[in-house]
């Protein structure tokens, strides 16, 4: 049996066919997990209380129970992690018995929208806004989770994206973490770019890459 992330958008509106005819907005959207075989429901905490707001765009942390989101709101677009706890009514990050840590906590304007890590959930990768010139491919060390903010953050790629609604950055890494992946239409036409040797960017001291 496998935890599937599912998010709800309180509110929206659809027609018959199943088309959004209304999307609301990141104050209605919180983020939940359900087994696969539709039991064991429950909730992370994050979004839905007047000070920040999900913005659609969740993964693990590694194989690890840790999910990681992106949120908006007054401080930027933080990352967070979290831990889920039973369903308590979809109440966000007022969700009693859950845990969570923010991962960007020492970035005064943290600006992160799409992001992945590797498989053993040390090493991240995301994109930054378009308004951090034109939108940069970031790469990071995590820590402990649930506790440490991540660290040695590095940029590595400028994609010079358009940020047309089909031409996101929105990278991701190899199980590995030695190469990155992103997207750019920087040549008038949507394509792949694959980063290699982002194993020499990790520091020895930190004991996650050589």
């Amino acid at each position: 049996m496998r935890d599937i992330q599912v998010q709800e958008n309180h509110g929206n509106t659809c027609d018959a066919q199943g088309e959004c005819v209304v999307l609301v907005s990141g104050d209605g959207a919180d983020i939940h997990l359900v087994r696969d075989d539709g039991a064991d429901f429950r909730d992370f905490p994050w979004g839905r209380d007047g000070r920040e707001q999900c913005q659609g765009h969740q993964c693990w942390r590694g194989r690890s129970a840790w999910g990681i989101t992106s949120t908006c709101g007054q401080v930027g677009m933080r990352l967070i992690e979290g831990l889920p706890a039973a369903h308590a009514g979809h109440i966000g990050s007022r969700t009693p018995g859950a845990r969570r840590n923010e991962l960007s906590r020492e970035v005064s304007k943290p600006q992160y929208l799409h992001f992945q890590t590797d498989i053993e959930g040390r090493v991240m990768i995301s994109d930054t806004c378009k308004d951090d010139d034109g939108g940069k491919v970031v790469i990071m060390e995590l820590g402990e989770p649930g506790r440490d903010a991540f660290r040695n953050l590095q940029a590595v790629a400028n994609p010079h994206c358009t940020w047309e609604k089909d031409a996101h950055i929105h990278p991701f890494l190899s199980p590995d973490g030695t190469k990155g992946f992103f997207n750019s239409d920087e040549s008038g036409k949507l394509r792949a770019y694959m980063i290699t040797g982002l194993e020499n960017a990790w520091s020895p001291q930190a004991g996650v890459r050589k």
